[in-house]
């Protein structure tokens, strides 16, 4: 992915973050491939998810803990004086440091060759910028979700409804319980209506 956006978003970079992001790739690529044991300043971290507390503030998505547990994303975030790979991959989210200010405050987070243990009762540092940026997230896969077509509505509605009792025990429903008992009628009518008279349309 880092490959691809520089290939494809120089413009978003400095020609420093550039010549960076290029260094770290490359970084990352012999740590897979077990050429060097640490990547030494790209640092990467793994943060586990879950469902957002019902008494957080009024800013957050109505859709956010469904993205947290449920979604696949990925991007290269860049600013000023940071840049960032994002890679979410449902409950867990891969955080790689290209150019990061404050590093040491991610320790918790940060994978280990060596050792290791992913835990939920960690306190894993994350700026207040990056939880923006997923709440942001958030908010855009529920205009995907509300922007489908009554036909591609049906079709969920459909895989929803054929087995239900596996959807009342899945992720995606303890997600949606979350939004619902934080945002009300909300979590709904940010995706959309998908209930069966809109699908028949």
């Amino acid at each position: 992915m880092l490959v691809e956006s520089l290939e494809h978003g120089r413009g978003r970079l400095t020609p420093e973050q550039a010549r960076l992001a290029g260094v770290a790739a490359q970084t990352w690529r012999a740590f897979l491939l077990g050429k060097v044991r640490h990547p030494g300043r790209f640092e990467v971290h793994a943060i586990p998810l879950d469902v957002v507390p019902p008494n957080v503030g009024p800013d957050v998505s109505p859709f956010l803990s469904r993205y947290l547990l449920s979604s696949a994303d990925a991007e290269v975030i860049s600013g000023d004086k940071e840049v960032l790979v994002y890679a979410k991959l449902c409950r867990i989210l891969l955080v790689g440091h290209v150019v990061v200010e404050a590093q040491a405050r991610w320790r918790a987070s940060r994978l280990s060759v060596a050792q290791g243990v992913l835990s939920a009762n960690h306190d894993y540092y994350r700026p207040i910028g990056l939880q923006q940026y997923m709440n942001q997230r958030a908010k855009r896969g529920a205009e995907a979700l509300a922007s489908q077509s009554a036909r591609q509505k049906a079709k969920l509605r459909a895989r929803l409804e054929a087995d239900l009792p596996r959807l009342a025990g899945s992720e995606v429903f303890r997600a949606l319980r979350a939004d619902v008992a934080r945002s009300g009628p909300h979590a709904f009518a940010v995706t959309g209506d998908l209930s069966e008279a809109a699908t028949k349309k």
